[in-house]
C-alpha cells in the first residue's frame, strides 16, 4: 500500500507500508522503479526530500533518514523515535517536522542528516466540540510538549506550519 508521494526532479519517492520506493519519472508515460528500501518496522506514512536524503515518517520507527543519492540502492542512515506513531513529515531549511498520532509534532535538526537531533516537541490540544477555541488557542500558544490531538498531516511553507487532527478534522 502506498501512503504518500513526493516529486523531486525526475524522481517520485513513495512511502509504502513496507518502506520507500523510488520511481524514475523522466518519461511520465513509462515510470520505472529504480530502487527501494524496506523499513525494519514498516508502516511508512509520509515522505519529504531534501538534497540526497529522504525523510520518512515511519509509524513505528519514528523519523527515518534514507540516503537516496544512489536511487538504485537507497539505504537507511538514521532513525529517531518520536514518542508515538509518526504519521507525516515535512522539511524546511534544516528542520524536519514530524506529525505524531499521540498529540504532538516534533522538530528535528537535520543539518547533519545522518544524526538528526530532536530540538522540540509541541503538544496539540484536541478540540472536542465546536467553540472553546480561545482556551485551546491559549494552550496551543503555550507550546507545551504534550497534547492529545491525533495529528496525521503536516506541511510547512515560509513562516507557516499547518497540521491537522484526524479525530475531529481540525486545522492548526
Amino acid at each position: 500500500k502506498a501512503h504518500d508521494i513526493i516529486l523531486a526532479g525526475t524522481f517520485a519517492y513513495v512511502a509504502t507500508e513496507t518502506g520507500l520506493t523510488i520511481l524514475d519519472i523522466s518519461n511520465p508515460a513509462f515510470p520505472t522503479i529504480r530502487g527501494s528500501v524496506a523499513s525494519p518496522f514498516g508502516g511508512n506514512l509520509g515522505v519529504a526530500v531534501k538534497g540526497q536524503y529522504a525523510f520518512v515518517a515511519s509509524r513505528y520507527a519514528g523519523l527515518e533518514v534514507i540516503n537516496v543519492s544512489n536511487p538504485d540502492s537507497p539505504r537507511i542512515v538514521a532513525s529517531r523515535k518520536v514518542g508515538g506513531q509518526a504519521w507525516d513529515v515535512d522539511v524546511k531549511d534544516n528542520i524536519a517536522y514530524v506529525a505524531s498520532f499521540t498529540g504532538a509534532f516534533h522538530l528535528f535538526d537535520i543539518s547533519n542528516p545522518v544524526s538528526p537531533r530532536k530540538v522540540k516537541s509541541i503538544g496539540l490540544p484536541k478540540w472536542t466540540k465546536p467553540g472553546g477555541d480561545a482556551a485551546n488557542l491559549q494552550r496551543l500558544n503555550e507550546l507545551s510538549g504534550s497534547g492529545n490531538a491525533l495529528t496525521t498531516g503536516i506541511s510547512v511553507t515560509g513562516n507557516v506550519l499547518v497540521t491537522v487532527d484526524w479525530g475531529l478534522g481540525r486545522l492548526y
